[in-house]
């Protein structure tokens, strides 16, 4: 088979963090035996110059075209359909193309006039699509209430690629220790609730012996440093964005982790790569966050954009017992192996590589 992906989410040297689950996806699909040729279209990193902007979604559009028109695909898989829709949709106009999208957050939830026109321009691409894969349950009722007229038996849910085996480790042992790190990795953009997480922080003040490592980059970075500048938190450490490949040694360095996003998140796979490194986690009650985050067992919910009510959460994290945070270590551990990398992929691409000329 020969397939086709398009994005317009994809890591770079400077941004490595950025959309690396798209990249684990490539990795994966073509070491599948079934496909003998994998090319893609890709627009890289992150951009915050207009004019930049639009000089390398042109470049991308074009190679996109040019894919479509002069080569001949079993299957185009699109992640992110709302800016990379417009090409596939001139071609499908004359030439038959199967299709598969991979529908994200802000996919669907579009917020701006431009991605709310996009996304009338996918529709008619996605109802007569092969598939739609989203990436938790919750986010396939979010679909089925905004999109009735898609069939839902073509509706894959598959967590955006698994956690990847490199993330795993052994459950964390508590018993000893006197000093805390807690971690967030996530963008630093409005939403992201990095902003609460630092307010949390001012309010636990020194009662609580930990560090703080933040992990990202993004447009409010130069915030993000403000902030830190004028509260004079010392204990906190901006960190800066890693590649995917160095995230694990990160994750197995903390004994919490704190996802305290205020956006309906499609799933959040962060949190489950934490988990995977025994690491239990405190997240906003919201989005797909929800499908993995047992409250009590592998970790805590919080009140979205509650920056007291996480505060409280972190201190009875830590006030447990060294047995009781072991066994949250453990059951997070448990929780992340249901979403292996091997294991989802085996699944989603049985599902979708069945489609040949």
């Amino acid at each position: 088979m020969k397939v086709l992906v398009i994005s317009n989410l994809y890591p770079s040297k400077k941004a490595p963090y950025h959309g690396s689950f798209v990249k684990e996806f490539v990795k994966q699909i073509k070491s599948d035996n079934r496909v003998n040729q994998v090319d893609c279209a890709l627009l890289r990193g992150w951009h915050s110059g207009v004019m930049v902007k639009l000089w390398l979604y042109v470049k991308f559009y074009l190679a996109i075209l040019y894919r479509l028109v002069f080569f001949n695909y079993d299957l185009v898989y699109i992640h992110l359909i709302t800016h990379s829709t417009l090409p596939v949709w001139l071609v499908s106009k004359f030439k038959q193309l199967n299709l598969v999208f991979n529908i994200h957050g802000e996919d669907l939830l579009v917020t701006t006039p431009l991605a709310k026109r996009l996304l009338r321009l996918a529709l008619p691409l996605l109802y007569k699509s092969q598939n739609v894969v989203v990436p938790s349950y919750y986010f396939r009722s979010v679909m089925m209430d905004k999109l009735p007229k898609l069939d839902k038996d073509k509706i894959i849910v598959s967590p955006s690629g698994g956690v990847s085996e490199l993330f795993f480790g052994m459950p964390h042992t508590y018993a000893g220790k006197t000093r805390f790190k807690v971690g967030y990795v996530s963008r630093i953009d409005r939403g992201k609730g990095w902003d609460v997480l630092l307010k949390a922080t001012e309010l636990l003040g020194d009662q609580i012996p930990l560090e703080m490592a933040i992990v990202g980059g993004g447009y409010e970075v130069a915030q993000l440093k403000t902030r830190l500048q004028e509260s004079g938190l010392k204990n906190v450490n901006y960190v800066g964005p890693i590649g995917h490949d160095d995230l694990p040694r990160f994750y197995a360095s903390l004994d919490l982790f704190v996802f305290p996003t205020l956006l309906r998140e499609s799933l959040g796979l962060v949190g489950l790569e934490a988990m995977a490194a025994g690491v239990p986690v405190i997240a906003s009650r919201i989005g797909g966050i929800q499908d993995y985050v047992r409250d009590g067992e592998n970790g805590f919910f919080f009140k979205t954009g509650d920056a007291e009510d996480l505060t409280a959460k972190i201190r009875k994290f830590l006030s447990l017992p060294a047995d009781s945070k072991d066994w949250m270590s453990r059951i997070a551990v448990e929780t992340a192996t249901r979403y292996r990398s091997q294991n989802v992929s085996d699944e989603l691409f049985n599902k979708i590589l069945r489609i040949t000329r």
